[in-house]
């Protein structure tokens, strides 16, 4: 009788080790179980962000571009102010006052400088017109 008490005590404590060693690994593989979702959900972030990064990210060709444009509206701006002093310069020589005699009026210089006053009033009018493209 107390043979088979000592046996019962043995396993029932052989019992409760492995119980107690089955908790530590259920609680250790829980925890992994845990460690992997984070580092998944981690990976899944950065994958997210490098997409959105390459989306958005500007090349060498395109920062390029966009500095050809810049300079190119910059040197229409200069043209377009020449233009416009030359204009200015070729309106005030003609608005000066002078006397109107018969052959003022049929000079043919003023014939010549109206035709290209309007030359270069339709050359600003195109340059206007390209900037605004640009801008």
């Amino acid at each position: 009788a107390i043979e088979t008490l000592k046996d019962r005590l043995a396993k029932a404590e052989s019992a409760q080790k492995v119980s107690v060693a089955n908790n530590e690994v259920g609680a250790e593989v829980e925890s992994l179980q845990k460690e992997i979702k984070d580092l998944k959900n981690t990976l899944r972030d950065k994958d997210d962000r490098i997409k959105k990064l390459e989306r958005s990210k500007i090349t060498k060709s395109q920062i390029a571009n966009i500095q050809k444009l810049k300079d190119e509206r910059k040197q229409f701006m200069a043209e377009a102010k020449e233009y416009k002093v030359r204009v200015e310069e070729l309106e005030n020589q003609n608005l000066k006052p002078r006397r109107s005699g018969l052959r003022e009026r049929k000079d043919p210089s003023l014939l010549d400088q109206s035709k290209t006053i309007e030359k270069l009033q339709g050359e600003i009018r195109q340059c206007e017109s390209k900037l605004r493209k640009y801008v």
